[in-house]
């Protein structure tokens, strides 16, 4: 597990990860969404009313983005949690990229659940999307 950029002048919000395995997932998407609410100054942690997971079975990973309520971005920047284990067993896998998604989904929720009843405190409405499906808001 490491953290990089995609600009050396920009923070780390690339956390790679040998997660292969929803449970795995949840806990890596835990710690990149902990960074990512922590990057947020005062003013935009205010505005902030949204977080949406985007999984890319395409190129395996989540994006993560923050936005308020009139669906502004927040923060300005994109976190991606890079996961490459599970991006070659999907490539193994007989269901293919939809091994990918669904194992995703899996973590995603978990991460959600844990977040939300230990410290997020509902101050955020988590939607989930796919390369196929358009944003669902998760409700747990």
């Amino acid at each position: 597990m490491a953290w990089s950029k995609l600009n050396p002048k920009e923070p780390e919000t690339i956390y790679t990860s040998p997660a292969d395995n929803c449970d795995d997932i949840s806990n890596d998407l835990s710690i990149v969404v902990r960074r990512m609410i922590a990057s947020l100054t005062a003013d935009q942690a205010e505005k902030a009313a949204r977080l949406l997971l985007y999984t890319n079975a395409t190129n395996g990973w989540i994006k993560l983005l923050m936005f308020d309520d009139s669906d502004n971005q927040v923060g300005g920047r994109e976190f991606h949690l890079e996961l490459p284990a599970l991006f070659e067993a999907a490539d193994n896998h007989e269901n293919g990229s939809s091994h990918f998604d669904n194992e995703c989904h899996i973590g995603i929720c978990i991460m959600t659940e844990m977040l939300i009843f230990d410290e997020l405190n509902d101050a955020y409405e988590v939607y989930t999307q796919t390369e196929l499906k358009e944003p669902e808001r998760l409700y747990v």
